[in-house]
Order: C-alpha cells, then structure tokens, then sequence
C-alpha cells in the first residue's frame, strides 16, 4: 500500500546570523492526527523519518 502526502518545508532565508548555509538535521514525523507533533512523543503509530540535508544559499541573479 502506498500513501501519496504532500509536504510543506518553510526555510527562513539565511542572514549568516541565525539561520546559517550548511548541514542541518531534519526529523519528517507522519501521524494520524495533529495531537502528536512534538520532536519526542511517543504516538505507537506513524513514520519517523532523519534525514541531514545541505541549505545552500540562494544565488544571487
């Protein structure tokens, strides 16, 4: 059985400041409902998902 799900990542523009270029962690959690949406809730059901991705910065045009 496959699940087709659309997904929403926001990543603030990088400033050097808080928000810097580089690898970053990022932890995808699927769950039935929105009730559990913190980092280390235990839910029984769903998928976690780690992944280290590279933000690079936007070129300039």
């Amino acid at each position: 059985h496959v699940t087709e799900t659309d997904l929403r990542i926001n990543i603030p523009q990088i400033d050097n400041r808080y928000f810097l270029s580089g690898q970053h962690r990022m932890r995808i959690v699927l769950t039935q409902d929105e009730r559990n949406r913190r980092p280390c809730q235990s839910s029984g059901y769903g998928e976690v998902r780690d992944y280290t991705v590279q933000i690079i910065q936007k070129p300039a045009y």
